[in-house]
């Protein structure tokens, strides 16, 4: 065999292994990179999802303290309109009396 042709088959495996190796050390250096990329996304997933339970549990605090309030607003209104319908017994009362007042006694027979 021609030294030269050996020389060449020695040069393109030296310059594949070159690019090769360029390669290779490209595509660890970007999946490294998208490893970084991909743990700072994933603090950020459970960063928020610690926020969303957090929430959940201020909203389920303050969902009860509503429905407290509600509860305790009913039984206001339930005794407020229980007073309102006694203040009306009792005006509708003095109505009737005040008219009956007003007609005076039936009139008596009178005879001609």
């Amino acid at each position: 065999m021609d030294p030269n042709v050996i020389g060449i088959i020695i040069a393109l495996f030296g310059f594949t292994a070159t690019v090769l190796g360029g390669v290779s050390r490209m595509l660890a250096k970007q999946s490294r990179g998208l490893d970084v990329r991909f743990d700072r996304i994933d603090e950020r997933f459970t960063k928020v999802e610690t926020e969303i339970a957090e929430l959940r549990v201020e909203l389920k605090g303050d969902i009860a303290d509503v429905r407290i309030e509600i509860a305790d607003l009913r039984t206001e209104l339930k005794a407020d309109i229980a007073d309102v319908k006694t203040e009306l017994k009792a005006d509708i009362a003095d109505m009737r009396v005040s008219i009956a007042r007003l007609e005076g006694p039936l009139p008596k027979l009178q005879r001609i």
